[in-house]
Protein backbone atom coordinates (compact mmCIF):
# COMPACT_ATOMS: atom_id res chain seq x y z
CA UNK A 1 0.00 0.00 0.00
CA UNK A 2 1.07 3.60 -0.87
CA UNK A 3 2.75 5.17 2.31
CA UNK A 4 3.59 8.91 3.05
CA UNK A 5 7.00 10.11 3.97
CA UNK A 6 8.12 10.93 7.23
CA UNK A 7 10.55 13.23 8.42
CA UNK A 8 13.72 12.25 10.19
CA UNK A 9 12.73 12.58 14.00
CA UNK A 10 13.45 14.78 17.16
CA UNK A 11 17.23 15.99 17.55
CA UNK A 12 18.86 17.86 19.68
CA UNK A 13 17.44 21.24 20.56
CA UNK A 14 14.45 20.16 18.21
CA UNK A 15 13.26 17.82 21.11
CA UNK A 16 9.38 17.56 22.17
CA UNK A 17 10.78 18.14 25.95
CA UNK A 18 13.12 20.89 25.05
CA UNK A 19 15.88 19.44 26.91
CA UNK A 20 19.14 19.65 25.84
CA UNK A 21 19.88 16.31 24.20
CA UNK A 22 23.31 15.59 22.49
CA UNK A 23 22.43 14.01 18.94
CA UNK A 24 23.99 10.41 18.71
CA UNK A 25 26.81 10.40 16.42
CA UNK A 26 27.52 6.76 14.84
CA UNK A 27 31.15 5.90 15.01
CA UNK A 28 32.77 5.54 11.69
CA UNK A 29 33.63 1.40 12.54
CA UNK A 30 29.86 1.50 13.63
CA UNK A 31 29.35 2.18 10.00
CA UNK A 32 31.71 0.14 8.45
CA UNK A 33 29.49 -2.65 10.72
CA UNK A 34 26.52 -1.61 9.13
CA UNK A 35 27.31 -2.26 5.94
CA UNK A 36 28.76 -5.36 6.32
CA UNK A 37 26.87 -8.50 5.00
CA UNK A 38 24.51 -9.90 7.40
CA UNK A 39 25.31 -13.13 9.59
CA UNK A 40 21.37 -13.22 9.24
CA UNK A 41 21.40 -12.92 5.97
CA UNK A 42 23.97 -15.80 5.39
CA UNK A 43 21.75 -18.03 7.98
CA UNK A 44 18.45 -18.12 5.64
CA UNK A 45 19.95 -18.98 3.00
CA UNK A 46 21.82 -21.26 4.44
CA UNK A 47 18.87 -22.76 4.97
CA UNK A 48 17.69 -22.63 2.13
CA UNK A 49 20.59 -24.38 0.82
CA UNK A 50 20.41 -26.82 3.35
CA UNK A 51 16.38 -27.92 3.10
CA UNK A 52 17.08 -28.39 -0.88
CA UNK A 53 20.18 -30.34 -0.57
CA UNK A 54 18.59 -32.75 1.86
CA UNK A 55 15.52 -33.05 -0.16
CA UNK A 56 17.36 -33.46 -3.59
CA UNK A 57 19.67 -36.28 -2.04
CA UNK A 58 16.40 -38.17 -0.70
CA UNK A 59 15.21 -37.98 -4.06
CA UNK A 60 18.03 -39.35 -5.39
CA UNK A 61 18.59 -42.02 -3.01
CA UNK A 62 15.00 -43.56 -3.77
CA UNK A 63 15.71 -42.98 -7.14
CA UNK A 64 18.82 -45.87 -6.95
CA UNK A 65 17.00 -48.12 -4.62
CA UNK A 66 14.06 -48.34 -7.21
CA UNK A 67 15.96 -48.48 -9.91
CA UNK A 68 18.39 -51.06 -8.24
CA UNK A 69 14.61 -53.17 -6.99
CA UNK A 70 13.41 -52.96 -10.81
CA UNK A 71 16.37 -54.18 -12.24
CA UNK A 72 16.11 -57.56 -9.98
CA UNK A 73 12.40 -57.83 -11.14
CA UNK A 74 11.92 -56.91 -14.41
CA UNK A 75 15.17 -55.54 -16.57
CA UNK A 76 17.89 -53.02 -16.08
CA UNK A 77 16.88 -50.44 -18.64
CA UNK A 78 13.29 -50.28 -17.04
CA UNK A 79 14.98 -49.74 -14.12
CA UNK A 80 16.80 -47.11 -15.10
CA UNK A 81 14.07 -45.29 -16.72
CA UNK A 82 12.29 -45.75 -13.64
CA UNK A 83 15.03 -44.04 -11.15
CA UNK A 84 15.90 -41.29 -13.56
CA UNK A 85 12.00 -40.46 -13.40
CA UNK A 86 11.43 -40.70 -9.90
CA UNK A 87 14.84 -38.69 -9.27
CA UNK A 88 13.54 -35.56 -11.45
CA UNK A 89 10.17 -35.31 -10.47
CA UNK A 90 10.80 -35.82 -6.95
CA UNK A 91 13.55 -33.28 -7.05
CA UNK A 92 11.68 -30.66 -9.00
CA UNK A 93 8.48 -31.27 -6.19
CA UNK A 94 11.07 -30.45 -3.61
CA UNK A 95 12.42 -27.55 -4.57
CA UNK A 96 9.09 -26.17 -5.94
CA UNK A 97 7.94 -26.81 -2.10
CA UNK A 98 10.74 -25.69 -0.51
CA UNK A 99 10.71 -22.49 -2.62
CA UNK A 100 7.06 -22.06 -1.59
CA UNK A 101 7.85 -22.30 1.99
CA UNK A 102 10.36 -20.09 2.53
CA UNK A 103 8.64 -17.71 0.54
CA UNK A 104 5.18 -17.85 2.57
CA UNK A 105 6.76 -18.42 5.88
CA UNK A 106 5.69 -14.31 6.43
CA UNK A 107 2.15 -15.02 5.97
CA UNK A 108 1.96 -18.20 7.91
CA UNK A 109 3.28 -15.82 10.84
CA UNK A 110 0.75 -12.71 10.12
CA UNK A 111 -2.01 -14.46 8.85
CA UNK A 112 -4.13 -14.53 11.77
CA UNK A 113 -2.71 -11.42 13.41
CA UNK A 114 -4.57 -8.48 13.50
CA UNK A 115 -6.20 -6.40 10.03
CA UNK A 116 -4.51 -4.82 7.42
CA UNK A 117 -4.89 -0.80 8.10
CA UNK A 118 -4.36 2.12 5.60
CA UNK A 119 -2.30 5.16 5.72
CA UNK A 120 -5.45 7.25 6.77
CA UNK A 121 -6.54 4.80 9.57
CA UNK A 122 -2.91 5.27 11.24
CA UNK A 123 -1.56 8.49 9.74
CA UNK A 124 0.97 9.38 12.54
CA UNK A 125 2.41 5.83 12.45
CA UNK A 126 2.33 4.71 8.77
CA UNK A 127 4.79 8.24 8.27
CA UNK A 128 6.68 6.96 10.90
CA UNK A 129 7.42 3.93 9.04
CA UNK A 130 7.86 5.91 6.13
CA UNK A 131 10.70 7.66 7.07
CA UNK A 132 12.34 5.16 8.99
CA UNK A 133 12.22 2.74 5.94
CA UNK A 134 13.84 5.48 3.55
CA UNK A 135 16.60 5.62 6.14
CA UNK A 136 17.14 2.12 6.43
CA UNK A 137 16.49 1.96 2.92
CA UNK A 138 14.19 -1.29 2.51
CA UNK A 139 10.46 -1.22 1.23
CA UNK A 140 7.75 0.84 3.27
CA UNK A 141 5.79 -2.53 5.23
CA UNK A 142 1.95 -3.53 5.20
CA UNK A 143 1.02 -2.54 8.37
CA UNK A 144 -1.67 -4.32 10.62
CA UNK A 145 -3.16 -3.73 13.70
CA UNK A 146 -3.68 -6.06 16.39
CA UNK A 147 -6.34 -5.48 19.14
CA UNK A 148 -5.58 -6.08 22.33
CA UNK A 149 -4.57 -3.69 25.47
CA UNK A 150 -0.87 -4.40 25.76
CA UNK A 151 1.57 -2.75 24.08
CA UNK A 152 3.83 -4.84 21.45
CA UNK A 153 5.01 -4.79 17.60
CA UNK A 154 6.18 -7.90 15.63
CA UNK A 155 7.66 -7.34 12.24
CA UNK A 156 7.81 -10.23 9.55
CA UNK A 157 9.94 -10.48 6.53
CA UNK A 158 10.46 -12.55 3.55
CA UNK A 159 13.45 -11.09 2.31
CA UNK A 160 12.26 -8.66 0.21
CA UNK A 161 8.82 -7.64 1.19
CA UNK A 162 8.18 -6.96 5.22
CA UNK A 163 4.94 -6.82 7.46
CA UNK A 164 4.89 -4.50 10.32
CA UNK A 165 2.26 -6.07 13.48
CA UNK A 166 1.40 -3.17 16.25
CA UNK A 167 -1.19 -4.06 18.54
CA UNK A 168 -3.77 -0.94 19.10
CA UNK A 169 -2.49 -0.64 23.32
CA UNK A 170 0.87 0.31 21.56
CA UNK A 171 -0.87 3.17 19.18
CA UNK A 172 -2.70 4.15 22.30
CA UNK A 173 0.74 5.09 23.81
CA UNK A 174 2.65 6.63 20.94
CA UNK A 175 3.22 10.02 20.37
CA UNK A 176 5.65 10.91 17.36
CA UNK A 177 9.03 10.35 19.23
CA UNK A 178 7.73 6.93 20.44
CA UNK A 179 6.71 5.99 16.82
CA UNK A 180 9.80 7.06 15.69
CA UNK A 181 11.65 4.37 17.67
CA UNK A 182 9.26 1.65 17.86
CA UNK A 183 9.24 2.52 14.15
CA UNK A 184 13.36 2.05 14.20
CA UNK A 185 13.34 -0.85 16.41
CA UNK A 186 11.27 -3.13 13.88
CA UNK A 187 12.74 -1.61 10.28
CA UNK A 188 16.38 -2.24 11.41
CA UNK A 189 15.26 -5.68 12.03
CA UNK A 190 14.19 -5.42 8.62
CA UNK A 191 17.49 -4.13 7.34
CA UNK A 192 19.72 -7.02 9.00
CA UNK A 193 17.67 -9.87 8.11
CA UNK A 194 17.18 -11.22 11.42
CA UNK A 195 13.36 -10.71 10.78
CA UNK A 196 14.01 -12.54 7.63
CA UNK A 197 15.37 -15.81 9.65
CA UNK A 198 13.05 -15.05 12.65
CA UNK A 199 10.12 -15.65 10.45
CA UNK A 200 11.98 -18.87 8.49
CA UNK A 201 12.02 -20.29 12.00
CA UNK A 202 8.20 -19.20 13.15
CA UNK A 203 6.50 -19.53 9.67
CA UNK A 204 8.30 -22.90 8.02
CA UNK A 205 6.49 -26.34 9.42
CA UNK A 206 8.25 -28.62 11.54
CA UNK A 207 9.25 -30.48 8.79
CA UNK A 208 10.97 -27.84 7.05
CA UNK A 209 12.60 -26.48 9.82
CA UNK A 210 14.32 -29.91 10.84
CA UNK A 211 15.09 -30.31 7.05
CA UNK A 212 16.81 -26.36 7.02
CA UNK A 213 18.80 -27.17 10.71
CA UNK A 214 16.44 -24.18 11.87
CA UNK A 215 15.44 -24.98 15.68
CA UNK A 216 15.52 -23.51 19.25
CA UNK A 217 19.56 -23.86 19.73
CA UNK A 218 20.29 -22.47 16.12
CA UNK A 219 17.62 -19.17 16.51
CA UNK A 220 19.15 -18.81 20.16
CA UNK A 221 23.01 -18.77 18.98
CA UNK A 222 22.64 -16.94 16.00
CA UNK A 223 20.40 -13.76 17.83
CA UNK A 224 22.03 -14.26 21.15
CA UNK A 225 21.72 -13.44 24.16
CA UNK A 226 21.94 -9.20 23.79
CA UNK A 227 19.97 -9.31 20.92
CA UNK A 228 17.45 -7.15 21.69
CA UNK A 229 19.66 -4.85 23.30
CA UNK A 230 21.77 -4.28 19.54
CA UNK A 231 18.34 -4.01 18.21
CA UNK A 232 17.65 -1.30 20.79
CA UNK A 233 21.49 0.28 20.24
CA UNK A 234 20.35 0.31 16.15
CA UNK A 235 17.16 2.19 16.95
CA UNK A 236 19.05 4.62 18.80
CA UNK A 237 21.87 5.28 16.32
CA UNK A 238 19.22 5.20 13.50
CA UNK A 239 16.54 7.74 15.27
CA UNK A 240 19.26 9.82 17.33
CA UNK A 241 17.45 10.55 20.09
CA UNK A 242 17.47 7.84 23.22
CA UNK A 243 14.81 9.20 25.79
CA UNK A 244 12.15 8.24 22.86
CA UNK A 245 13.48 4.81 23.62
CA UNK A 246 13.03 5.40 26.95
CA UNK A 247 10.07 6.86 27.21
CA UNK A 248 8.70 4.11 24.87
CA UNK A 249 9.90 1.30 27.51
CA UNK A 250 8.48 2.58 30.46
CA UNK A 251 4.55 3.29 28.91
CA UNK A 252 5.08 -0.47 27.47
CA UNK A 253 6.40 -1.61 30.49
CA UNK A 254 3.28 -0.04 32.64
CA UNK A 255 0.48 -1.25 29.85
CA UNK A 256 2.38 -4.87 29.19
CA UNK A 257 3.30 -6.36 26.93
CA UNK A 258 2.20 -10.40 26.84
CA UNK A 259 0.20 -11.10 23.92
CA UNK A 260 -2.49 -13.57 24.69
CA UNK A 261 -2.48 -16.73 22.23
CA UNK A 262 0.87 -15.26 20.84
CA UNK A 263 2.70 -18.06 19.15
CA UNK A 264 5.49 -19.58 20.66
CA UNK A 265 7.81 -19.38 17.20
CA UNK A 266 7.10 -15.65 17.09
CA UNK A 267 9.15 -14.69 20.40
CA UNK A 268 12.24 -13.39 18.79
CA UNK A 269 10.22 -10.99 16.04
CA UNK A 270 8.54 -9.18 18.61
CA UNK A 271 10.12 -6.14 19.86
CA UNK A 272 9.25 -6.76 24.17
CA UNK A 273 8.46 -10.17 25.50
CA UNK A 274 4.94 -11.41 23.96
CA UNK A 275 5.42 -15.13 25.17
CA UNK A 276 7.62 -16.63 27.56
CA UNK A 277 8.79 -19.99 28.86
CA UNK A 278 5.18 -21.32 30.27
CA UNK A 279 3.69 -20.93 26.65
CA UNK A 280 6.35 -22.88 25.74
CA UNK A 281 9.18 -21.04 24.39
CA UNK A 282 12.32 -22.77 24.32
CA UNK A 283 14.42 -20.43 27.67
CA UNK A 284 17.62 -20.24 25.05
CA UNK A 285 15.70 -17.98 22.90
CA UNK A 286 13.38 -16.09 25.73
CA UNK A 287 16.74 -15.30 26.92
CA UNK A 288 17.19 -13.19 23.75
CA UNK A 289 13.79 -11.29 23.88
CA UNK A 290 14.39 -9.86 27.21
CA UNK A 291 18.27 -9.67 27.95
CA UNK A 292 19.10 -7.97 30.56
CA UNK A 293 15.27 -6.99 31.39
CA UNK A 294 15.16 -3.73 29.23
CA UNK A 295 12.06 -2.92 29.87
CA UNK A 296 12.10 -3.29 33.83
CA UNK A 297 15.01 -1.23 33.62
CA UNK A 298 14.45 1.34 30.59
CA UNK A 299 16.62 4.31 32.07
CA UNK A 300 19.41 1.68 32.23
CA UNK A 301 19.09 0.30 28.97
CA UNK A 302 19.21 3.61 27.84
CA UNK A 303 22.38 4.57 29.47
CA UNK A 304 24.15 1.49 28.34
CA UNK A 305 22.95 2.19 25.13
CA UNK A 306 25.09 6.11 25.12
CA UNK A 307 28.19 4.56 26.28
CA UNK A 308 28.63 1.98 24.41
CA UNK A 309 27.04 2.71 20.93
CA UNK A 310 26.81 0.64 17.75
Amino acid sequence: MPRRNHPAGPVGDDAPDGSDVVPHKVPSDTVAVMQSPSPFTAAAEGAMRRALVVGVVASVVVGLLLTGLAAIMSNALIGLLLGVVVIVVGAAAWVLHVQRSFAEAATAVVGELGRPVSDAEQPAFCNALDGVAIRTGVKAPELRVLETDSANALVASDGELSTVVVTSGLLDLCRTVESEVIAAELLCRVRDDSARYGTLAAGLTPMMRRASGIDDGAVAELLGEQRAVRSDADAVALTRYPPGLVSAFEQMAEVGTVVQGASPGTAPLWIAPAVGVAQGVAASVDRTVNQPPRLSDSRLTGAVILRNPR
